[in-house]
């Protein structure tokens, strides 16, 4: 197994990482807007802030491997 393999292995899983955050902001932010209780809207955003982190991680990953590929 070479290092172009294993750099484009993990550009894949950088940019499915970023389609789960998309999906996952996504989400919470309808239920956001339909929450009913400022206990509901706490609680979708503390997903929301880890939801940040890791489509911070996912797209250097992705932006990085994609530099090393070109």
């Amino acid at each position: 197994m070479d290092a172009y393999s294993i750099v484009l292995y993990l550009h894949i899983v950088g940019v499915l990482g970023l389609f789960v955050a998309f999906g996952l902001e996504w989400t919470g932010l309808s239920q956001i807007r339909s929450a009913m209780t400022l206990e509901q809207v706490r609680a979708w955003m503390g997903i929301l802030k880890n939801v940040r982190k890791l489509g911070f991680a996912s797209m250097l990953a992705s932006v990085v491997t994609g530099i090393y590929m070109m």
